[in-house]
């Protein structure tokens, strides 16, 4: 692989003389724990931003980018179909109108809705040791507009977030340390912009925020580039890592200790993305694939040795990276895949892929060339599950809206945790184990709102699934689950 496509980190300093978007300024409503007062206070307003290296003002790239031949490719769903051996090993309830983001090894963020309209939402910290459900924020750290708490992502130690004014489209982006899911110290203003910008995506790991600033495609800035900022625990400001000639394609995805990002090249001729993998300790790209020119994924990450790319629409060219679906692998290997329409970030639990297909998710276990369908909580709505993790983790993390059983109506969101076990090679051979849950699909018959009953075909996507752990149990409901199985995360 030649230097440009690997091993040469394109990071680009920053011009501070550059109109519109002015970088993110350490605008101060207090200090964070830890961070250097005198730092602090000297990276106060708008501070110009050092660039970590140099980099080549054009990207020697082609414009045709990666073409896989359908030689190439090994199609997931031509293995063998087997039954389900996810292991359910807790299973919690959480607020009605809870999304889920798992992007650190012990908690999760929770952006969940009010009961009342303002404020529009709350931010919360469920702790997968204890089970324990804590809000950290019920009210937008802005005062000088009408802003409500939009988006949320956390690690171990910090929780970060974005607030939005919905009238004007100002926005700004907040951190703020936090022990045992409570928040300590104090509020730090990250960023903040108008309307000319989008709201950034972000994600944190460990001690680092990531963002990426992009300009409104119908705003006088259409045609600025977009940035990737980078910013640390203790740092004055945050700092220009990665600039794309254009949108960046995804939003920043952390995959264990990888950074995942897709900057648009920049090439003369068609658009050309290039899905990077990004060492999140030295902020060093360690591995890179160019798509095929014009074809834009709609997600990308990174798991174990290679990338894995959704795509939501089928082009008429780029060969099989330009057909709709899900691939894994690097440049100059062999990429496996599957062609349903993707639903969600691919995650890698162990040795297994898994990938959300409407109203439920699939799991491949390349190694064994096997793969099953694991369908959605008892009376959830038709989406199903989805994955709340975003790249590799030890567990499959899914949480689903769950009607109530009765009235069919929606009710809580269910947090589950499965374990997936590394080979499907054992239980071809052995039965599933006493006492430990194995889902399989069967026929359920829920309640709709109008009274009416739907009767769901295990033979379709199904939506819902039979408790077999005891083959004379019923189908487990929120009202039936035992208090051993029950959510311990409740809000204060």
């Amino acid at each position: 692989m030649s230097q440009a496509k690997r091993g040469n980190p394109r990071h680009i300093k920053r011009n501070t003389k550059r109109a519109g978007y002015k970088g993110p300024a350490l605008t101060r409503r207090s200090l964070v724990v830890g961070a250097s007062l005198s730092a602090l206070a000297a990276g106060s307003g708008v501070v110009g931003l050092v660039a970590c290296s140099k980099h080549k003002d054009k990207e020697e790239a082609s414009t045709q980018g990666q073409i896989i031949e359908k030689d190439n490719f090994e199609n997931m769903m031509e293995y063998e179909t087997v039954s389900p051996d996810a292991i359910l090993e807790h299973e919690y309830e959480l607020p009605l109108g809870s999304r889920v983001h798992l992007s650190a090894d012990r908690y999760a963020a929770i952006i969940t809705r009010n009961e009342k309209a303002v404020p529009l939402s709350s931010l919360a910290l469920f702790d997968f040791q204890t089970g324990s459900y804590h809000i950290t924020h019920k009210e937008a750290a802005s005062k000088d507009g009408n802003y409500t708490l939009f988006d949320m992502r956390a690690s171990d130690d910090m929780v970060v977030w974005l607030e939005l004014d919905f009238d004007t489209q100002n926005w700004a982006l907040y951190t703020q340390t936090h022990a045992s899911g409570r928040p300590t110290g104090e509020v730090l203003k990250l960023d903040a912009g108008s309307s000319d910008f989008n709201p950034p995506d972000f994600t944190v790991w460990r001690h680092k925020v990531y963002w990426q600033i992009s300009p409104n495609a119908e705003g006088p800035k259409k045609s600025e580039n977009s940035l990737l900022y980078c910013w640390e625990l203790g740092e004055a400001t945050g700092t220009e890592l990665w600039r794309s000639y254009g949108r960046f394609a995804t939003r920043p995805v952390i995959s264990k200790d990888s950074l995942v990002i897709c900057p648009r090249l920049q090439t003369e001729g068609s658009k050309l993305y290039a899905p990077t993998a990004i060492n999140c300790s030295n902020n060093q790209m360690f591995d890179q694939l160019q798509m095929p020119g014009g074809v834009s994924p709609s997600m990308t990450n990174y798991v174990t040795d290679r990338f894995a790319i959704a795509i939501e629409a089928s082009y008429n060219f780029g060969g099989l990276l330009g057909t709709m679906g899900t691939y894994f692998g690097r440049e100059g290997s062999k990429f496996i895949g599957c062609g349903r329409e993707p639903y969600a970030q691919p995650v890698q639990v162990g040795s297994r892929l898994c990938i959300k297909n409407r109203g439920s998710l699939l799991i491949f276990d390349p190694d064994s060339k096997s793969y099953y369908r694991l369908p959605a909580t008892n009376n959830s709505t038709d989406w199903g599950d989805f994955p709340a993790s975003e790249g590799s983790d030890d567990k499959l993390i899914t949480y689903a809206t769950v009607k109530n059983a009765q009235t069919g109506l929606p009710s809580h969101v269910s947090l589950r945790v499965y374990k997936l076990p590394n080979s499907a090679q054992a239980r071809r051979e052995d039965k599933p184990q006493e006492n430990q849950r194995v889902y399989e699909q069967a026929p359920i018959t829920v309640v709709n709102p109008d009274g009416s009953q739907t009767t769901i075909n295990p033979g379709t996507d199904a939506f819902m699934v039979q408790d077999t752990m005891d083959p004379n149990a019923q189908a487990s409901t929120s009202e039936t689950q035992t208090q051993e199985e029950s959510s311990q995360a409740k809000t204060e």
